[in-house]
């Protein structure tokens, strides 16, 4: 299914290469999930159904499926293939994702929270203690560079004040909030990461109640190449990266830089409703197909990111340049790439 899945990205990426869109960033709504391959859409969803005719049991065709209709835009289609496949597969915490869920609950309980949330515009970053210093550092020392005096408020997962002390004297406007989720954790028997990943959407949007915004979420793991003042200034209800040609609801509505204010809290509620509903069950890209499912529900109005703010390409830097996979971090020591030899240059 992976090759499906592959040519019919790369059908839409090839058409959007000829008109010389960019390939990572969607830049009008009209044009998401696909645009420009309708015809491969429509050969993709007739193969998955006739091999999930002749293969009922098998749950990664009534994934495919869910997949095939959402590149329709299909959203009742594919929640109804999304019983199928709970069916089929009913162990995988894949299996919970609903598009345009409502959350019922039960919810879960997050940790206290030690420290106060900004009140007023800032770029929100959300670790643990081990990416505070491998990622978090640099691009602190990236932001302090270019942007000096910015209002940045960390939000530390793991460790306590003298994880960030390395920090307090840059010329940054600082300030930082802690929790302790290691109880919560073990009790709900989920990785850290995919705690980490997605419960820092629910502090989030619990950041955004008392803020009027723009309030901007971005991944540690990314450097800031110029002035990002400019994005406290920003007049719109929300923003974000939306990815095209992908077919996986957890890798289209990315959470690499998104921004909310006092006008979408009730998208970010229902974004955060979601996560604490399906905590227990916890997997990578549940932040991703979070924020996916709930502007189904909501409808907010996003403005779309481009590559000139979020940067997704190690030659090809943004504002905001994120350096986006594992296999790209493993070299960042080595690596000549542009985002490697900057990182380098912030690392210490």
């Amino acid at each position: 299914m992976l090759d499906l899945h592959q040519e019919l990205y790369k059908a839409e990426i090839a058409e959007r290469t000829k008109r010389g869109l960019p390939l990572q960033h969607v830049l009008d709504i009209a044009q998401f999930p696909f645009f420009f391959a309708l015809g491969a859409v429509e050969m993709f969803n007739q193969i998955i159904t006739k091999l999930a005719a002749e293969n009922p049991n098998l749950a990664h065709l009534a994934m495919s499926q869910v997949m095939g209709a959402l590149a329709r835009r299909d959203h009742a289609g594919a929640n109804a293939f999304m019983e199928r496949f709970r069916t089929l597969a009913p162990a995988d915490p894949m299996a919970r994702m609903r598009f345009g869920h409502v959350p019922a609950g039960p919810f879960v309980d997050l940790p206290p929270v030690l420290g106060a949330y900004p009140k007023t515009p800032a770029i929100f970053l959300a670790c643990d203690a081990v990416y505070f210093d491998k990622y978090c550092m640099p691009m602190l020392r990236s932001m302090a560079a270019n942007s000096p005096m910015l209002p940045v408020h960390v939000h530390l997962m793991s460790g306590d004040d003298s994880t960030v002390a390395p920090a307090r004297g840059l010329p940054l406007a600082l300030t930082v909030t802690y929790e302790d989720p290691r109880q919560l954790i073990a009790r709900l028997g989920i990785l850290p990461s995919h705690y980490y990943g997605a419960a820092r959407l629910v502090r989030f949007a619990e950041a955004l109640e008392d803020n009027p915004g723009p309030l901007w979420m971005a991944d540690v793991d990314g450097l800031v190449t110029g002035d990002a003042h400019q994005l406290l200034k920003v007049a719109t209800p929300a923003a974000l990266r939306i990815r095209p040609g992908r077919v996986e609801p957890w890798h289209q509505f990315s959470a690499c830089l998104i921004m909310g204010s006092a006008a979408s809290r009730d998208y970010f509620r229902r974004v955060a409703a979601i996560v604490r509903e399906d905590l227990p069950y916890a997997w990578w890209g549940m932040d991703q197909y979070a924020l996916f499912s709930a502007a189904i529900g909501v409808k907010p109005q996003i403005s779309l990111l481009g590559p000139e703010v979020a940067g997704a390409h190690e030659q090809h830097p943004g504002l905001f340049w994120f350096t986006g996979g594992q296999a790209l971090k493993k070299s960042l020591a080595t690596d000549q790439n542009p985002y490697a030899v900057l990182f380098r240059r912030f690392q210490h």
